[in-house]
This record gives structure tokens, C-alpha cells and sequence, in this order.
């Protein structure tokens, strides 16, 4: 699967209209400052989110029946195509 380059380019795109056309008044070196702080921030809160976000587990008869229906469909779809080997 190749990699796909639109969604990064647009967040790049963002991300970089949001740089330059803020102004700012202050030193470059506060600017840099405060957008380390930011980012850390947002750091550290997606991993808090994601160490506290209980996960889900699928249960064990939902997984048997979703592996049967994609069996079937498998199943289906190779009779449809007649090719009856492929399902063995």
C-alpha cells in the first residue's frame, strides 16, 4: 500500500499557516519557548489520555462470530468467482 501524502500535506499546511501569520511581538527565543511548552503540554495529555482511555476487548463469542460471517463471506465470494478450490 502506498504511502498517501494528502493528509499530511494538509496538516503541514495548517500547521504552517498558523506559524507565520501569527504575529508575534516578543523575542524569537520566548516565541520558541512557549511553542516547546505547548508542545510538551499536548504531549504529555495525549499519553495521559491514552494510560487512563480504557481499552476494549473484543469478547471471544463476538470474535467467533465475526470470524464465522467473514468465513461465509470468504466462502461466497470465492463460490461466486467459481473457484471452488480456494475455499479448501
Amino acid at each position: 500500500m502506498a504511502f498517501v501524502w494528502r493528509e499530511p500535506l494538509i496538516a503541514a499546511s495548517v500547521t504552517l499557516t498558523i506559524i507565520v501569520l501569527i504575529p508575534r511581538t516578543n523575542p524569537a527565543w520566548i516565541v520558541a519557548l512557549h511553542r516547546f511548552i505547548e508542545v510538551s503540554v499536548g504531549i504529555i495529555v495525549a499519553l495521559l489520555v491514552v494510560a487512563i482511555w480504557p481499552e476494549r476487548h473484543p469478547v471471544p463469542a463476538k470474535r467467533a462470530a465475526l470470524a464465522r460471517r467473514l468465513l461465509a463471506l470468504a466462502a461466497s465470494y470465492y463460490l461466486s468467482a467459481g473457484d471452488e478450490a480456494a475455499i479448501l
